[in-house]
Order: structure tokens, then sequence, then C-alpha cells
């Protein structure tokens, strides 16, 4: 796989019989502990795929307290339940409770992309994490969109529209009635809009993912193989070694070892974030 098939296996908004509901608190570290997992599904499985990912606010994150994966694994209600009103349509209305600026000014990429960009948020945390800067402020959430690619000036007049408080309470709204109390939560969904979905809440072996994918598709998974890792690099600019532990199947001795080379070669600056090593793949 190259960068292009690659650009394609994740981005590409063909048609997929699949669909995901991620529900994520960005500003939630522990939260991020999925994201190896959705980058190896959407590298392997892409094509099968696509993403919604879902402003869940402030819930517990991670807080399995010891639940088996079988009680953590249930039937929600079918998307044909959940009716959110176009975030284009219609009037401003208010949400009456308090929300942090940073999920306002954060939706419109979901409403401009169909999707919150994975990359879009690794931006956000190492704005966050890394340089220790504001991430409610309009201007750094400007400078993270740039850094993506995405286009400013469209950014700019969506950040100050009503749009985006429209399109946090249709985020709250399917959190609600698809009962959605942690964070990560995957909810999976077949091409029959009327059936219902499988959630899983927490974080568990890739095997349980596509075994479910699987189990809801009604033909045969077939597995993409991974890019060059310097490729994957590229692509997604600023990784954790258990990131690539994971979509390459390596110990994090053997992805930390691969990394190390590249950082001798200057492709690739090491940085360490709360304890964890993160790559930024450096233009050359």
């Amino acid at each position: 796989m190259n960068q292009t098939e690659l650009q394609q296996n994740i981005c590409s908004s063909e048609k997929k019989p699949l669909e995901i509901y991620l529900f994520v608190d960005p500003l939630c570290s522990d939260c991020w502990t999925i994201e190896p997992i959705i980058k190896k599904l959407q590298i392997e499985y892409g094509r099968f795929f696509k993403i919604r990912y879902v402003l869940a606010g402030r819930l517990s994150s991670l807080n399995n307290g010891g639940k088996r994966y079988t009680e953590s694994v249930e039937k929600t209600l079918s998307r044909a339940g959940i009716v959110c009103e176009d975030p284009n349509e219609g009037e401003s209305s208010t949400i009456h409770f308090s929300i942090s600026r940073f999920y306002l000014r954060l939706k419109p990429l979901s409403f401009k992309e169909k999707r919150l960009d994975l990359k879009f948020f690794r931006t956000i945390q190492e704005h966050l994490f890394l340089q220790k800067e504001d991430i409610s402020n309009i201007e750094t959430l400007i400078d993270c969109a740039a850094e993506v690619n995405i286009d400013v000036e469209e950014f700019k007049q969506d950040l100050l529209s009503h749009q985006a408080a429209k399109a946090f309470q249709c985020d709250l709204k399917i959190t609600n009635e698809m009962d959605v109390s942690e964070s990560p939560t995957v909810v999976f969904f077949n091409e029959k809009i009327e059936d219902e979905g499988i959630k899983i809440s927490g974080v568990y072996d890739y095997e349980v993912y596509t075994h479910i994918m699987q189990e809801m598709y009604e033909g045969e998974l077939i597995r993409k193989d991974p890019p060059t890792l310097l490729d994957f690099l590229k692509f997604f600019r600023f990784v954790g070694t258990n990131e690539v532990a994971t979509v390459y199947d390596l110990t994090i001795s053997q992805a930390e070892k691969q990394l190390k080379e590249f950082q001798l070669q200057r492709k690739v600056e090491r940085i360490g974030i709360k304890g964890h090593d993160f790559w930024k793949y450096l233009d050359v």
C-alpha cells in the first residue's frame, strides 16, 4: 500500500457497507488509547467502513471497572431512531447548559468534512500537551486546521456561525439516545439503517473489533497490508510508539528500534509526553 492508496482507504467518500460511530473526548488523554486500533482498522479494512466521530463531552473514560468484554458489548437502537436537524438549516437554537468553548469550536470540522479528522485531533493534542497552548483559542484552532490542510477561510467562517452549537447538540442527542456513558465507545452499524447496532464501551484487543465487523458484513472482509513505516509516518505526521507497534504487529522494543533508526537519519523527531514517546515526521 502506497500513500495514495492509504489516503483513499481512509478518506474516500464513497459509500461503504459498514459505519462506525466513535464517541470520543479529545481532551481526555486516556480516550486516545483506542487510536492505534482505529488506525489499524482504517489501514487494513478502511474500504469497508466509514467513521463518524461524535464528541461525547466529559464522559467517564475507560472506567471499565474490570468488566468482561461480554458485559461491555450490547445492542443499541438503529440509526433510523435518531433524527438530527441538518446544521445548515433552520435558526440557531440555544444549549441550555454550560459547554466548553472548545467543543463548540471543534464542531465546524465535523459538519464541514462529514467526519472529525483523526489527524486534526492529533494536531490538537500536540498543541495541548506538547506546546501547552490554549486550544479553546480561535487562533490556535486555526493553526491546527492549517497544519492538516483544512480550508482556513471557510473554517474561520464556520467557527463563528450558529452551526457549531446545533451540531454539538446533535452529538449530545446521539450520545444520549445510544446510552453512551463512557469514552471511548464504538458503535457498529451495517448498511441497513433499520438494523440495530452493536455497541462496545472501552478498549479491547484488535481482534474483537474485526470479529464484530465480520459478523455485521455479509461478505468476506479482505485485509490490506499496511504501507511502509516511512509512508505511515509521512501520512500521520505525529504518532506514538504504541501505534507503530499495533499497526505493524511489533513489540514496543521492536517498534522503538525501527523508529530510532529514522531518528538517526533525521527523518523523525522523538518527543516525550507524560512518560510516552511520540515521533514527529520531519520534512527534509
